[in-house]
């Protein structure tokens, strides 16, 4: 089972992001898709890069910024590139509420992992047509996206964001015949796109479905609970699997928690989702 969205009332109060690459570069070298999404209206806005780094991440934070104004609240995934301190230092001066998703897991990253999987989908049959040239169809795929019913919020993410839904262009009232050969092919290969979505959706519903599905989460930690954690940087299957006991200090979600783990011999606090942990049960002593 998915699990359900933090419903926000404002558009880009809280807006998720992520990374999508490397890709097969393109003419002008970009090997990068960002990809953000407002948790409210489910809008998603991809934009390519050569490098996936914080000066991208700025650059593409500041493009947002001025398009739809000041973001509420910045759900990065955890790579170097979100915690560099050129990214916080922008954060902070536009007093952007910095949120991490749980590392390892990305079910926290809902929306834009579901846009991220569709995204991949559509860009790979691009690719194999126009190898050099799949930027440029991005234009294309995040119209195609914006203007569909979303299966969560049965609007188009367009009419939540701005409040009517885009005229079609395909309406033939509304291309002269007069139009160049040059648009009507642009017109054509959006048409494409529009026509192949439905069911790169429909397809990403269910893989995500029963992805979500065949791994649900029943079991629940109660707070100062001690729990084992998943070692996920094993590199020798002769080592312990769980780390721990450590403690639940917060409880985020129905499927995330923050724990107090050691680390470098020191007391932190970090993200896990649930699946990373499991119950402790302290053995008895006999006397």
């Amino acid at each position: 089972m998915l699990t359900s969205p933090k419903i926000i009332g404002r558009p880009f109060q809280r807006f998720t992001i992520d990374y999508i690459g490397p890709i097969n570069p393109t003419s002008n070298g970009n090997s990068y898709i960002l990809v953000g999404t407002c948790a409210t209206t489910k809008y998603a806005i991809p934009k390519s890069y050569k490098n996936a780094d914080a000066r991208s991440t700025v650059l593409y934070l500041i493009d947002i910024i001025l398009q739809f104004g000041a973001i509420g609240e910045k759900h990065p995934d955890r790579g170097l590139h979100f915690a560099n301190k050129l990214v916080k230092d922008l954060l902070k001066a536009l007093n952007i509420n910095n949120t991490y998703s749980i590392a390892y897991r990305p079910q926290s990253q809902g929306q834009t992992e579901k846009f991220n999987g569709t995204l991949i989908d559509m860009i790979s049959q691009i690719v194999q047509k126009q190898p050099k040239e799949w930027s440029l169809y991005l234009k294309y795929v995040l119209f195609a996206y914006n203007t569909a019913i979303n299966d969560t919020t049965k609007n188009t993410p367009f009419y939540l964001l701005h409040g009517y839904n885009p005229k079609s262009i395909f309406d033939h009232n509304f291309i002269s015949t007069e139009t160049s050969p040059e648009i009507l092919l642009e017109l054509e290969k959006l048409k494409n796109i529009r026509d192949e979505l439905p069911k790169l959706l429909a397809d990403r519903y269910l893989k995500n479905k029963k992805h979500y599905d065949s791994n649900k989460v029943q079991v629940k930690f109660k707070l100062n609970e001690k729990v084992l954690v998943k070692d996920e940087n094993r590199k020798s299957k002769c080592a312990y699997r769980y780390n721990g006991p450590f403690k639940i200090m917060k409880q985020i979600s129905d499927v995330s928690y923050v724990v107090e783990i050691i680390k470098n011999g020191l007391l932190v606090n970090e993200y896990k989702h649930v699946s990373q942990l499991k119950q402790y049960k302290e053995r008895k002593i006999l006397h």
